[in-house]
């Protein structure tokens, strides 16, 4: 280009490729950064303590760098993409590291669980323990529905290792790995990390907390009525006429990659204007669909049916228009058999 300034350079292929995806998958980590910022906002807001908020979001940060390091000695990465994996196991540990301080805020407040009414809480207020004590009742708590929550959602996880797909399978193993660490984060280092944490203004925070257990009664009181039976025969009617609309609107959903250039890379990317621009200007085309025919062992050699319905297969797929070249196994067996033929 400096040689030639009316000239562009326009570079694709599938080094290229995945070169802009790896360089796009570093700028994830902005984005952790500012989940962790938001979700320790927020817990902030929900606890009003930033001790709680700080170690819920520890606890999290530890289940993905455990993930991390989990993989590296199974031999195992993070491929560019299943990116959303980290976040996925930061939202889980979250979940379940909030139930963990809420147990634990409401042993120190009210020396129990926090149900009855405000007058009672208060009055439970003389019941309140030290932290010790809290994160010892948060623990036994819920260890062993925190655990069999977690361990149901490794099962499922798991059980996408059935689908005989490389990075469909990695991604089961890294979210897991992932959601079984998080047992050891929320369940064990959480409660142990609570019991040294003392909270500051408690009568203020205690008062705070019951205005919030109040703050939705009004919008709870109307949602009960709509469990009285004409008003749940309503909204089953509602949820019915959806359900229909969905079935119809679903078989115009398009599944796949259906936009121009690679779809893991946004419309505007360089890679896909430079695809657009040298497709524009030579008969090259940079969408591939790949199709995979299974047969039974041998089917090359000794099913001669099957080659034949793969090659009616990619002259039918030849003749669609926008179609520029088809490339299947009986056309490379075709000139094999040919140059062994000499010809």
């Amino acid at each position: 280009e400096a040689a030639n300034p009316g000239a562009t350079v326009h570079i694709i292929g599938f080094a290229k490729m995945v070169g802009d995806i790896s360089d796009g998958a570093r700028s994830v980590v902005k984005f952790f950064g500012l989940t962790i910022a938001l979700t320790w906002f927020l817990l902030f807001l929900y606890s009003t303590s930033g001790k709680l908020a700080s170690l819920t979001v520890f606890a999290a940060f530890i289940s993905v760098i455990w993930m991390l390091g989990a993989l590296r000695l199974m031999g195992f990465g993070v491929d560019p993409m299943n990116m959303l994996t980290p976040f996925l196991i930061f939202a889980i540990a979250v979940s379940h590291g909030e139930q963990m301080i809420n147990r634990f805020r409401g042993e120190i407040f009210f020396g129990g669980l926090e149900d009855g009414s405000v007058e009672e809480l208060r009055a439970r207020a003389k019941d309140s323990v030290g932290p010790l004590e809290a994160a010892r009742a948060a623990f036994r708590m819920l260890l062993v529905p925190g655990a069999v929550a977690l361990l149901a959602g490794c099962i499922g996880f798991g059980t996408i290792m059935i689908i005989p797909i490389q990075m469909v399978r990695e991604l089961a193993i890294t979210a897991t790995v992932g959601v079984g660490l998080t047992i050891l984060t929320d369940l064990f280092l959480l409660p142990v990390l609570l019991s040294f944490t003392h909270l500051r203004n408690l009568d203020r925070k205690r008062e705070y907390r019951l205005r919030q257990l109040t703050k939705f009664d009004a919008i709870w009181r109307v949602l009960a009525k709509f469990s009285r039976p004409w008003a749940a025969l309503f909204i089953l009617l509602i949820g019915v006429g959806m359900w229909f609309a969905a079935h119809r609107e679903s078989s115009r959903i398009m599944i796949g990659d259906a936009q121009k250039g690679v779809a893991e890379l946004r419309a505007d990317a360089k890679y896909n204007l430079d695809a657009a621009q040298i497709t524009s200007k030579f008969s090259l085309g940079v969408d591939i669909v790949t199709v995979i025919a299974e047969a039974g062992p041998f089917a090359c050699t000794e099913n001669p049916k099957a080659m034949e319905l793969i090659d009616r297969f990619a002259w039918h797929m030849a003749n669609v228009e926008g179609v520029q070249q088809v490339i299947a196994l009986p056309q490379v067996a075709k000139i094999i058999y040919a140059g062994y033929n000499e010809g």
